[in-house]
């Protein structure tokens, strides 16, 4: 009797053969091939099909037969399943599928603005892309909608402080504002004109992001375009502390959140700060002796003194401050100088026709040039000052400075905020729309925050080298087969720093 037959062999493929019994023997007529996944088996299974029933006649009945031909072979998915599984890593360690299952569509919606920042109704083709099955741009819109009341918020904002608190980050906590415009002919009660960061005149709303030690958003808040920057910090604090009850914890912001009202309600609440200051004169006379790096000051020096600070005298306060000279700080306050003060000279001649500008003095209908005002900040250069109330006992005037710098963490979560997760809300206008459509920014950047944080990658080069692996799922005579993508060296890379 001649048949095909399947032998697992050595190396672990599969060999195909037509064989025959003969005197309770097997043997081996012809070797079709071997294969190495279930695509090759089902060819060389055809293949040997062939063969063995090629100089068969067949009995014409007339009855439609599926032919078990190449056509047969038919691709019905193709799915980012690493991608997908990394996504879902991130969701469930930071304590996210507490809140919405991995597979609910609020969960992958967020996944797509991760993938591919765009409109809610774009979202379905995203995920559609990614092999996720589609979904009505409705049902996104719903659960966009319904998954930003204040709970729920609440919810989110817990779930990134405890994750933060796990591991250590939130010792002190980052501020920063931004501005987001939008495209409005009119204001409304959230939509106002002011002071831009983009330097537009359109409408705009002003956007409070509170971030730890590495960049993982803690708490968002959105205020009236033409809200001060200064105002917006005990807001979004206040609700942090009250979010969480916490204590004892530092506020690291820049010179803009700077005032004397600021640091009062600041302590007032509990929080130790150390903001960025502005120099009112240098701590040191000008007139020292240059050192063989040409600079009268070494490079990195600190010295503390105090500020003081207050809108009159009976209510000023005296505050610790820190400053710290910088070779490079003054190279480049120096050119910054030098700069200004071509612009100015070119005004008081006439020869540029700009009204305003530092250094610049208008007595009498006459433009001067302010040369006190000059020599006053060329003192300045290279000096920074950090105000603080946090005792030198307490921090050393090298970690005030050292956690002051990380505030660029902050900043490196805004600009993925806005560059890479398109935070500006382009399609929306209702302050409720604006409003849970940053929540599902904070949620997004939560998640490209973690991955970017833990692989050393960027959120674009994490999607650049996953995003192509993909299982296929098969169509088959003998029922659908799912091909398992191979997974590259730079992807396991990141799956091995996930632990996954």
């Amino acid at each position: 009797m001649v048949r095909i037959r399947k032998v697992r062999t050595a190396s672990g493929a599969t060999a195909v053969q037509i064989v025959r019994d003969v005197h309770r023997r097997t043997v081996v007529d012809y070797h079709v091939g071997s294969a190495h996944n279930e695509i090759e088996l089902h060819a060389l299974l055809k293949k040997a099909r062939d063969l063995l029933y090629a100089d068969q006649l067949e009995l014409d009945l007339e009855l439609p037969v599926a032919g078990d031909t190449e056509d047969s072979l038919t691709v019905e998915s193709m799915t980012a399943r690493v991608l997908l599984d990394v996504f879902a890593c991130a969701w469930s360690t930071l304590g996210f599928d507490a809140i919405y299952p991995v597979d609910s569509v609020f969960a992958r919606t967020v996944f797509a603005r991760v993938v591919q920042p765009s409109s809610k109704s774009q979202v379905p083709m995203v995920l559609q892309r990614l092999g996720l099955p589609a979904v009505h741009r409705n049902t996104v819109s719903a659960a966009v909608k319904t998954a930003f009341d204040e709970d729920k918020y609440s919810a989110f904002s817990r779930a990134c402080f405890d994750f933060s608190l796990a591991r250590g980050t939130v010792a002190w906590v980052l501020y920063d504002v931004t501005t987001l415009y939008f495209e409005a002919d009119r204001e409304d009660d959230l939509r106002k004109v002011g002071y831009s960061k983009e330097r537009r005149i359109d409408p705009q709303v002003v956007v409070g992001l509170l971030v730890d030690s590495r960049g993982l958003p803690l708490e968002i808040s959105c205020f009236e375009g033409n809200k001060a920057e200064a105002l917006t910090m005990i807001d979004v604090l206040n609700s942090f502390r009250r979010r969480h009850n916490v204590e004892n914890i530092i506020v690291v912001a820049d010179a803009g959140m700077i005032s004397a009202d600021n640091c009062n309600h600041l302590e007032a609440l509990g929080f130790q700060f150390i903001i960025g200051a502005r120099m009112s004169k240098a701590p040191y006379k000008m007139d020292m002796p240059i050192n063989e790096t040409g600079h009268a000051i070494d490079d990195g020096h600190i010295v503390e003194s105090t500020k003081t600070m207050g809108p009159s005298t009976t209510h000023r306060t005296t505050r610790r401050m820190v400053c710290q000279y910088s070779h490079k700080r003054f190279a480049n306050d120096k050119h910054t100088l030098a700069k200004q003060r071509q612009r100015a000279e070119e005004i008081v001649t006439g020869t540029r026709k700009q009204k305003r500008a530092r250094f610049v003095t208008h007595t009498s209908g006459r433009c001067e040039f302010n040369t006190d005002d000059f020599e006053k900040a060329s003192q300045l250069a290279g000096w920074k000052g950090y105000i603080t109330n946090i005792s030198a006992e307490d921090m050393s005037g090298e970690q005030i400075i050292a956690t002051y710098h990380d505030l660029y963490e902050v900043e490196r979560s805004f600009r993925m905020a806005k560059s890479d997760l398109q935070a500006r809300p382009m399609y929306v206008r209702k302050e409720d729309s604006i409003r849970a459509h940053l929540n599902l920014v904070f949620v997004a950047l939560a998640v490209a925050r973690f991955l970017q944080d833990l692989t050393g990658f960027s959120r674009q080069k994490i999607i650049n080298i996953l995003e192509p692996l993909r299982d296929v799922t098969i169509n088959t005579p003998h029922g659908p087969i799912t091909i398992p993508t191979k997974i590259t060296p730079e992807a396991q890379e990141i799956l091995n720093k996930m632990s996954y």
